[in-house]
């Protein structure tokens, strides 16, 4: 199962679009002009009593402005915390998280019988999903032709790794696979060997109350009709 899924990208563009004209200067004009004399003691005090004016407005004007950064400082520190809660479904789980879809738990499914002369060969799919993780597990009982139990439902195989949830589809990162070891003359199996292993998958589902279907297009052929070790579509039960 080989798959690719992209992540769309949320970009947040912040702009107050405060902006005020530029200060005026209040010694433009309070010197001699060109080609005349000096002002009058009257005149000098006037643009004394003018500068002192417009420093106290600019004085103010500076305290407003700064006043109003820190309430868009204020703001800005509210709408990040928002946005951190609202990425946070209940119990503080990812809104990406198996919980947020409700699609949590551990769910299997049988896989069509194989019959030959060692018996039929029987198994299943197990997936349990948590949060933001998932495994996988593969399950065989063989019963032989004389209908007896060669061995039965045991672990073979497991695979393990991160995965994201959206409506009606999901995305699994492996990190980890496993197989067990078969002994024919005892006729059991060893334990699961886990190692590294990288692999992705994109899967669409289908959420009906206990019923978990999913379809999962192996061999990229555009359908969910082919059936292979396991269906492309198969329906899980959740039995936890």
């Amino acid at each position: 199962m080989r798959h690719v899924i992209g992540h769309p990208l949320t970009e947040i563009d912040i702009n107050d679009g405060t902006s005020r004209p530029p200060t005026p200067d209040p010694l433009r004009n309070s010197g001699s002009l060109p080609g005349k004399g000096k002002k009058s003691a009257a005149e000098s005090v006037q643009v004394a009593a003018n500068v002192c004016y417009l420093t106290r407005r600019e004085s103010v004007s500076q305290f407003s402005t700064g006043g109003k950064m820190r309430t868009y400082i204020r703001w800005a520190i509210v709408v990040v915390v928002g946005l951190g809660l609202a990425a946070c479904g209940e119990g503080g789980k990812s809104a990406s998280s198996a919980e947020a879809f409700k699609v949590e738990g551990v769910w299997e499914a049988e896989f069509p019988d194989k019959t030959d002369a060692a018996g039929t060969l029987k198994g299943k799919g197990k997936v349990t999903l948590s949060d933001d993780v998932y495994t996988y597990s593969w399950y065989k009982k063989l019963v032989g032709p004389d209908n007896a139990t060669v061995y039965d439902w045991t672990e073979t195989a497991r695979e393990t790794g991160r995965a994201s949830f959206a409506p009606d589809y999901m995305e699994w990162t492996a990190d980890s696979f496993g197989e067990a070891e078969y002994n024919d003359g005892t006729k059991t199996w060893s334990d699961v060997a886990m190692k590294s292993s990288k692999n992705d998958y994109a899967i669409q589902y289908k959420l009906d109350g206990n019923q978990l279907t999913l379809k999962e297009d192996i061999n990229l052929d555009g359908d969910f009709d082919d059936v292979f070790e396991s269906p492309e579509t198969l329906t899980y039960t959740k039995i936890n």
